[in-house]
């Protein structure tokens, strides 16, 4: 045990700051801590214009010391960030705005680079935005493609090009809304009915591997659905042939059923 020499309490050496050549400091570590604090109260201005010196004229070893108290010390940074990011939020929203307006054209280069660099990323960050907001992501592809109508064609013809299948699925699902028609598919229906299919047209089972239709067995114009189980991939001769006609009509007319 040890007695402090300015508090008079004696507390375990636990309590006391080690000195090189004492062994112990005379005061304990609470009234050496109020100690300071006072000190500091008492000539904040001095010793923050001192500090701010140092830093200046040694740059390196501050950034050093700085990182080398982080590196010891993570939890207490990511507090510390935390609570200024909620004490500065509104501040921090109004300056990135006026920045964004002041430096649009850099702010637009930095994004694109950012995209091209991280094309997942930034693929999955604006699948979550349209789930999140689908009113106005629908708001800004209609304003986006009013301003820029031969860009709007050009990319829907190039992505078109790329998903066929998503496109005839689009199509069937488009006919199927404007006849009021039930149910509805995906390209990855139309994908497994081609192995299903074995890619042959499911009437004359010619190879369909050049191109293909996607046929309402039911035609929609018959009150047929337009969920993949009333769907067949059939070769663009045999589609045009069978049109809106019954399927057991179209059948007979080909000689396959009595």
């Amino acid at each position: 045990m040890k007695t402090c020499s300015k508090c008079g309490q004696e507390k375990p050496f636990s309590e006391f700051h080690k000195d090189a050549q004492r062994g112990y400091k005379p005061a304990c570590k609470a009234c050496r801590k109020a100690a300071s604090a006072a000190h500091y109260a008492a000539n904040a201005e001095r010793l923050r214009a001192e500090q701010a010196q140092k830093y200046r004229e040694n740059p390196e070893k501050r950034n050093a010391a700085t990182a080398a108290w982080r590196a010891r010390n993570p939890e207490k940074v990511k507090a510390a960030r935390a609570a200024y990011r909620a004490s500065t939020t509104e501040q921090r929203k109004e300056y990135n705005a006026r920045w964004a307006v002041e430096n649009a054209d850099r702010k637009h280069a930095a994004e694109r680079a950012w995209r091209q660099a991280n094309p997942e990323k930034d693929r999955l960050r604006h699948a979550a935005y349209r789930e999140a907001h689908p009113e106005k992501h629908r708001a800004a592809s209609v304003k986006w493609r009013a301003a820029n109508p031969d860009k709007s064609r050009a990319a829907t013809a190039a992505h078109q090009a790329q998903h066929p299948e998503q496109r005839r699925a689009n199509e069937a699902n488009r006919r199927a809304r404007k006849r009021a028609a039930e149910g509805t598919h995906t390209q990855d229906d139309i994908a497994a009915l081609y192995l299903l299919q074995r890619g042959k047209c499911a009437c004359c089972h010619a190879s369909i591997k050049r191109g293909y239709h996607v046929d309402h067995i039911q035609p929609l114009a018959r009150s047929g659905s337009n969920d993949k189980s009333n769907l067949q991939l059939l070769c663009p001769t045999c589609n045009l042939k069978k049109s809106d006609r019954h399927p057991i009509d179209f059948m007979r007319s080909r000689g396959l059923l009595l």
